[in-house]
């Protein structure tokens, strides 16, 4: 993804241009922009998915300090945080135009593979679950997140994996949308207080969804606003909207934003609905900005960011491992720090041979079919080669 074009997106492009009217062919451009690497954000993406699985072996350890134990209680906001980022880098990214082809094959390649690979690994889980018929349907398709009953079924932390997919199937119209604001930021501002005002006039409403951190599997509505995927595309947008705005802060900002953060989670009982749902989105986007800018330190340090590239694993198989784990040895809640141990090392695994070689294959066998596609444009038939 360096560079401006490369020759296998003419053909697309070409094809667009045909074969498209001017409002399609306006959401196909081709260029990604070559941005230098923010390893700082790769580092980040570490620390979020460690406290989501903090949240789920390590909240209830005996003698934790209160405010560490209120910290770890909140592990799910880490999941916005994930939202929030994800719309800033493809912003960052793809800011000269939405290569649709291929940002499509990279988000399957860079998905796909590991997901239902984590699938496999706690299948025993799905003998378990609630709806397993519908379960074994719409958890392998990321449909599970739309409906509350499967929401959390099979791989439970899967469920944002749905949201996510939602929000790249978005990404296309949202990002050219971004684009030509005029005043990005101001508009961030507006997607934050529209969903703290939505979410504040729903828990009015309904007063389960005041809880701080109790979920009624068997809720609906309260599934319903905690999972929905459409729910989440705020924090999305808002992401897109930042990474549009081009903005840069000074590196302190992040100790000022992580300190924050520490504060309102472990001190602020706050609804997890509200905290789960938006209202962190500003903080969120103060850590992810200034994490951006920042070329050097211990944030950029080889073993972090490692860590973070391989985080993706150890947010997805952090329940397939701790299934295992208990089988072999014990519940992860007994013991933490080894069973911590065991899943990064299993993710940086995961992540060097199982995502890397996969990504690529998917990535030449799709640039194979663009090479088909190229001769098929120009009215060439395929070479022996290509056959």
């Amino acid at each position: 993804l360096h560079g401006s074009v490369t020759e296998i997106d003419w053909p697309l492009q070409e094809l667009s241009r045909r074969t498209l009217p001017k409002s399609a062919a306006a959401l196909l451009q081709w260029r990604v922009t070559s941005l230098p690497r923010a390893e700082a954000l790769t580092s980040l993406r570490f620390f979020a998915a460690a406290h989501v699985v903090a949240y789920h072996y390590a909240r209830d350890t005996p003698g934790l300090p209160a405010f560490v134990t209120s910290l770890l209680y909140a592990g799910p906001c880490s999941v916005g945080l994930f939202f929030v980022l994800s719309g800033f880098v493809l912003a960052r990214r793809y800011s000269d135009g939405v290569p649709v082809w291929d940002y499509a094959v990279a988000r399957i390649a860079r998905i796909v593979p590991l997901y239902w690979l984590a699938l496999i690994l706690a299948a025993p889980l799905l003998l378990v679950t609630p709806h397993p018929v519908a379960a074994l349907i719409m958890v392998p398709t990321f449909l599970q997140a739309w409906a509350p009953y499967t929401a959390l079924a099979w791989n439970e932390p899967a469920w944002s994996l749905s949201a996510e997919m939602f929000f790249y199937a978005a990404s296309p119209m949202l990002l050219t949308w971004a684009q030509r604001r005029r005043a990005p930021l101001r508009a961030a501002i507006l997607v934050w207080v529209g969903t703290v005002s939505f979410l504040t006039a729903v828990m009015t409403v309904y007063h389960p969804a005041r809880a701080s951190f109790a979920l009624i599997p068997d809720d609906p509505v309260l599934g319903t606003l905690l999972f929905n995927p459409a729910l989440m595309l705020p924090q999305f947008a808002l992401g897109v909207l930042l990474g549009a705005a081009r903005f840069r802060l000074a590196g302190w900002w992040l100790a000022a934003g992580a300190g924050a953060l520490t504060l309102i989670l472990a001190g602020l009982p706050l609804p997890r609905l509200l905290m789960n749902g938006g209202a962190l989105m500003p903080v969120f986007g103060l850590l992810i900005v200034a994490a951006a800018g920042i070329q050097r330190g211990w944030l950029t340090s080889r073993p972090l960011v490692q860590a973070g590239e391989a985080s993706y694993g150890l947010y997805l198989l952090q329940l397939p491992i701790a299934l295992w784990f208990s089988i072999v040895y014990a519940p992860p809640s007994q013991a933490f720090t080894l069973y911590f141990a065991v899943l990064v090392a299993a993710s940086l695994m995961a992540h060097r041979f199982i995502e890397v070689p996969l990504r690529q294959a998917i990535r030449r066998a799709m640039a194979s079919d663009f090479a088909l596609m190229k001769r098929a444009v120009r009215g060439k038939p395929p070479s022996e080669g290509a056959a």
